[in-house]
């Protein structure tokens, strides 16, 4: 876990930009998160607006940059565009649930699933060196193109983010999400 993530968890309460009130932690609360609809257990919520967040969409960022508008978007939670008779996704182009938090420019009316904005994996930077105790060597974050190894964990191709070991004669490659799962359990 990170110290930004750890740190969060060991706070009773949050404060989060354009909400008036903290939230506060329920421990043994299981629910369904507000911004991305997601079960989770031990919310962050708002008794006073029926809110509930996981922990995930409490570290998402209020302001980041895509290539799909030339300013910021902006983490928003209200119903901004309820004229609207459709509610798509500036960079999918499928439909968006109004009920879940989205990114938005006011200036060019654009707006984004949070997914299609942040990516599937927002806090982990292709290239940075992963260490773990199972393999004697550091490990690669990479996305493979042109080709695509085999997985040593699950034997099917690593198309997705991966681990690769650059070490010479070692051919350790495996899927992020199977050596995640490995790690937890």
């Amino acid at each position: 876990i990170c110290l930004r993530c750890f740190a969060l968890v060991l706070q009773d309460a949050v404060k989060i930009p354009g909400h008036k009130h903290p939230l506060l932690v329920y421990y043994n609360y299981r629910g369904q998160c507000s911004a991305c609809g997601k079960d989770f257990f031990c919310p962050y919520r708002c008794k006073d607006c029926n809110i509930h967040l996981c922990l995930w969409c409490v570290l998402r960022p209020i302001r980041v940059r895509h290539k799909c508008d030339k300013h910021l978007l902006t983490l928003t939670y209200d119903n901004i565009n309820d004229y609207a008779k459709y509610h798509y996704c500036d960079i999918c182009e499928k439909e968006r649930d109004p009920k879940k938090w989205f990114y938005y420019c006011e200036t060019c009316d654009t707006s984004a699933h949070v997914d299609c904005v942040l990516g599937e994996y927002p806090l982990i930077k292709l290239g940075s060196i992963y260490n773990e105790g199972e393999h004697p060597h550091p490990l690669t974050f990479v996305k493979k193109f042109p080709y695509y190894p085999e997985c040593v964990e699950c034997g099917k191709l690593c198309e997705d983010l991966s681990l690769e070991c650059a070490e010479p004669g070692c051919n350790y490659n495996t899927h992020w999400k199977c050596r995640k799962s490995a790690i937890l359990w």
